[in-house]
């Protein structure tokens, strides 16, 4: 397992607007089986969470480089009253470990997982993720 925290910092690039991206059809990827290949402990706008990939399933030819298209999941972490970072029982992430058997984070790098699409919350736009 890889730990590492990623930071933002803001940039000022010039943005074009909208522009002519290719189409991905996630569609044929849903129900194929894959690997996780990489678990990462990231900090976001909401606190610690972990990041979960799997192998990459098709790359995509996009813009100045190559797009990796991959399922990813994302599950928070919580903070008990002593300041120990970590997941419930019954949290997404402990039910997540608990369905794949691992009692670690690095345990889940090798699991089989499914892929789905997922649309995010208030758009059109699907990616790839797992159950």
């Amino acid at each position: 397992m890889t730990s590492e925290q990623h930071k933002m910092q803001e940039v000022d690039i010039p943005i074009e607007g909208e522009i002519s991206l290719p189409t991905i059809d996630n569609h044929k990827y849903i129900g194929q089986s894959v690997k996780i290949t990489d678990v990462k402990t990231v900090s976001t706008e909401f606190g610690y969470a972990v990041q979960i990939q799997t192998e990459i399933v098709e790359t995509v030819e996009g813009g100045k480089r190559p797009i990796p298209l991959r399922g990813s999941k994302l599950l928070g972490l919580q903070e008990d009253a002593e300041g120990h970072i970590g997941w419930g029982v019954n949290t997404a992430l402990g039910l997540f470990m608990q369905k794949h058997k691992a009692k670690v984070l690095g345990d889940l790098i090798g699991q089989t997982v499914k892929l789905q699409a997922q649309t995010k919350k208030g758009s059109t736009k699907e990616f790839l993720t797992f159950i």
